[in-house]
């Protein structure tokens, strides 16, 4: 036996949002299944922005892409986890999401 939810979603054939929605519904053990799943895919990282310097043939292009790789994990992500060790201990939320190592080249989907 399953449950079911009412989900709205979009129907539209459209590039822009028209207004209208339709209900649909799903059971909800398939939808925490869904949900799972994608909480665990969206964890998985292959590579981190800039990583990719060694498979460039151009040496300039190398250069480049490695310098602007090494400024990121050597300057700016300890620039960022400083600032969130900072604001966690003034009883702020953090912003892990924007640490380089954490970025990808692209979207692995």
């Amino acid at each position: 036996m399953c449950s079911y939810v009412g989900i709205f979603s979009i129907q539209s054939n459209k590039d822009y949002f028209d207004g209208n929605l339709k209900l649909e519904f799903y059971c909800e053990s398939e939808l925490q299944i869904q949900s799972a799943v994608g909480l665990v895919l969206s964890v998985l990282r292959y590579d981190s922005l800039f990583d990719y310097s060694s498979e460039l043939e151009d040496p300039l292009a190398r250069e480049i892409v490695y310098k602007y790789h090494c400024k990121l994990i050597r300057t700016t992500q300890p620039k960022i986890e400083r600032k969130n060790k900072r604001r966690l201990q003034e009883g702020h939320l953090t912003y892990p999401y924007l640490i380089p190592r954490w970025l990808p080249n692209g979207v692995q989907t």
